[in-house]
């Protein structure tokens, strides 16, 4: 198991880059935080292989 992110502290429950990633208020999803705003819940940094 990891320690959890020093950023936890303080009130980022999902931490991703930083253009995509804001504080959370405790009321909220944790990845509520994520794109904020946007469709999106990825950053993009994931690829899939393809043959």
């Amino acid at each position: 198991n990891l320690p959890p992110h020093p950023l936890v502290a303080s009130g980022f429950l999902s931490v991703g880059c930083m253009p995509c990633t804001s504080r959370t208020s405790p009321d909220e999803d944790a990845r509520a935080g994520r794109w904020r705003g946007r469709p999106k819940t990825e950053c993009g940094i994931h690829t899939t292989k393809t043959a």
